[in-house]
C-alpha cells in the first residue's frame, strides 16, 4: 500500500470512454473494483462538470481527518466537537514546520492522525455502553477509525520513500 489510489475525474473519463454503454454507476463500481474508492454521485458529479478535475484533491490523510471530525461527536454528544480537541499536544515537542522536509510533514501528520485515533479510541473504552444505544453512530465512527487507520499506513509507507 505505497500509495493510496486516489479518485480522479481523468481516470473516470477514460473508464467511462472505454465502455460501450457507461453508466455513473458502472464506472464507479469499476473504479471501487480497482481499489479506488469513488460513488456513482461523483462520477456524475464529475460528467456534469466536463469532466474538469477539482481546484485541489484533497489528500487521503485529509479526508480520512475529516471522516473521524464527523464521527467523534456521537463520544462528547457534542456536534461540535472534533479530534483534534481530544488530542493535547505540546508547543514544546513541535518542530518547525518551515524546516521539515515533506517526508518528515507527512510522517508528522500521519502521527497526529495517529493520537487522533488513539484518543478517539480510549474516549469510546470509557463508554462501552454507547455501542448498543448508538450502533448506527457508533459504526460511523468505526468506518471512520478504519479509514484513518488505511490512510495512515499508507501516509508512513509513503513517508518512508521520501
Amino acid at each position: 500500500m505505497d500509495n493510496l489510489p486516489a479518485p480522479n475525474p481523468a481516470l473516470a473519463r477514460k473508464v467511462w470512454d472505454s465502455m460501450a454503454r457507461p453508466s455513473t454507476r458502472r464506472v464507479a463500481t469499476k473504479l471501487r473494483q480497482a481499489g479506488i474508492p469513488v460513488s456513482h454521485q461523483t462520477i456524475n458529479r464529475w460528467r456534469r462538470n466536463q469532466w474538469r478535475p477539482l481546484e485541489r484533491a484533497e489528500h487521503p490523510l485529509e479526508i480520512a481527518r475529516a471522516q473521524l471530525d464527523d464521527a467523534v461527536p456521537v463520544l462528547t454528544g457534542d456536534p461540535l466537537t472534533t479530534a483534534e480537541v481530544l488530542v493535547e499536544e505540546s508547543a514544546a515537542e513541535r518542530e518547525d514546520p518551515e524546516q521539515l522536509t515533506e517526508g518528515q510533514r507527512l510522517h508528522e501528520a500521519a502521527r497526529a492522525l495517529a493520537m487522533s485515533v488513539t484518543l478517539v479510541g480510549e474516549a469510546f473504552l470509557r463508554q462501552p455502553e454507547i455501542i448498543i444505544s448508538k450502533t448506527g453512530e457508533v459504526a460511523v465512527l468505526f468506518r471512520s477509525l478504519a479509514a484513518c487507520v488505511q490512510a495512515m499506513s499508507a501516509a508512513f509507507a509513503q513517508a518512508a520513500n521520501k
